[in-house]
């Protein structure tokens, strides 16, 4: 059983919880964006976070998948995303798991089997 003076903790502690309950039905709330939704040129910049002119100069030089209808450029976020992971860097690990393994394949084909 609560006292009363546990009262103001007990406020304190709901109004704690009601604060984290409406900051995650805001992040739930809000509309998630479709892989295969198109973006300006305002909105690709945004989300690679480059600056407009750097992405107009990534399309004049073909660096950057694009769509183009009169004199507007769009972009998909799926090819966007591509695009990024595509200059992924392998870790330590990974080269090391990579030799070891191409090694491995190297001997079986060096022998008969």
């Amino acid at each position: 059983m609560f006292k009363f003076e546990d009262l103001p903790d007990i406020m304190a502690e709901n109004n704690r919880l009601l604060c984290e309950v409406k900051e995650l039905l805001e992040v739930v709330s809000k509309p998630q964006k479709s892989p295969n939704e198109l973006m300006n040129i305002t909105e690709a910049s945004e989300y690679l976070n480059l600056a407009i002119a750097t992405i107009y100069s990534m399309t004049s030089r073909k660096e950057l998948p694009y769509c183009k209808r009169g004199k507007k450029l769009y972009f998909s976020r799926e090819e966007l995303s591509e695009y990024v992971r595509s200059g992924k860097r392998l870790t330590n690990d990974e080269i090391k798991t990579a030799a070891v393994h191409n090694a491995a394949l190297a001997m079986m084909k060096g022998k008969d089997i």
